[in-house]
């Protein structure tokens, strides 16, 4: 619901203990998103964006693998994902659900801050990239403010939320993770917002094989298909289009079913959707090199971790 021009609340409600939840502050290019998943609620497959991300951990555990590295984010912690940065993540790390807040800002978002920081930075000529975590107490307090205000809705809300956010910037960027300046400034392909990327995969992680639709898909987003799949394209990772990445997310469920669950494989696909259990093999094997039944027979072998792999990308 809209409030005033400069800020739009979106509420999607999902089948989780906590609703997703996101704000659009126009005027400064910046999508605030609070979210809440259950471990193994949502798998994410490597991708990119041409926004910051700013996560900030409010419960549980969270952990994000970056270019490479992982970070495991504790409440109070918080990390930059910076445009073009491959990343992905998983929640639920500890028992119940792991909740926090990201901040979404676009390059022209970023250049506002840094000017009216005074910081030493040509943000005209250059790009900058914020490296590692910080944390601490008053980032977890003022992420828990800045939801009370949002929850409570009281008069004002707007503006004090709008600080909060200032606030929790110039205490990250004055404190926290200090700027690397890179020149010239990196150039990326046009990629897909990152809150339409949260939202599709949200609809991909809820969708058995046999109820998804694109055309439903792009409709929650408010978007085209034809937009919609060359953005997601060019956000991720092997150029993956949106039907290729769910099955990924799929076939990322049937790995931890047949690693934890002793029922036949034919229950399982049938679980996920599967028409049948032909089909579940034929795109198990193109997902992972593999059959089923040989992926169950190795992860007894090994021990496999039922942990988020990335296969064939």
């Amino acid at each position: 619901m809209a409030r005033n021009p400069n800020l739009i609340e979106m509420a999607i409600k999902l089948d989780r203990p906590a609703p997703t939840r996101f704000w659009f502050y126009q005027d400064f290019g910046i999508c605030l998103h609070h979210f809440g998943y259950a471990a193994g609620g949502l798998d994410y497959l490597p991708h990119t964006h041409d926004e910051y991300n700013v996560v900030l951990c409010l419960k549980g555990g969270l952990d994000y693998v970056i270019d490479g590295a992982r970070q495991n984010l504790e409440p109070g912690d918080v990390l930059v994902i910076n445009p073009g940065d491959v990343h992905y993540g998983s929640y639920g790390l500890t028992a119940g659900e792991s909740v926090g807040l990201s901040l979404h800002l676009n390059v022209r978002g970023m250049q506002h801050i840094v000017r009216n920081m005074r910081l030493p930075i040509d943000m005209d000529a250059s790009s900058v990239s914020f490296l590692g975590r910080t944390g601490g107490p008053q980032f977890l307090a003022l992420g828990q403010e800045l939801l009370h205000e949002l929850d409570q809705s009281l008069s004002g809300y707007e503006m004090l939320a709008q600080a909060l956010i200032v606030e929790l910037m110039v205490h990250l960027l004055r404190h926290g993770i200090h700027p690397t300046v890179h020149t010239p400034r990196q150039s990326l392909a046009r990629q897909l917002p990152s809150w339409q990327m949260v939202r599709a995969v949200e609809y991909m992680n809820a969708c058995a094989k046999s109820s998804f639709s694109l055309g439903e898909l792009c409709a929650s987003v408010g978007t085209s298909p034809t937009r919609f799949i060359q953005l997601f394209k060019n956000s991720m990772v092997g150029q993956l289009s949106p039907h290729a990445c769910f099955n990924h997310l799929v076939i990322n469920k049937a790995k931890r079913l047949l690693q934890v669950k002793t029922m036949p494989v034919k229950e399982i696909s049938y679980e996920l959707g599967f028409r049948n259990e032909s089909h579940f093999g034929k795109v198990f094997r193109s997902c992972t090199g593999t059959t089923p039944g040989n992926f169950r027979l190795s992860a007894l072998e090994f021990s496999i971790p039922a942990d988020l792999e990335h296969d064939r990308f």
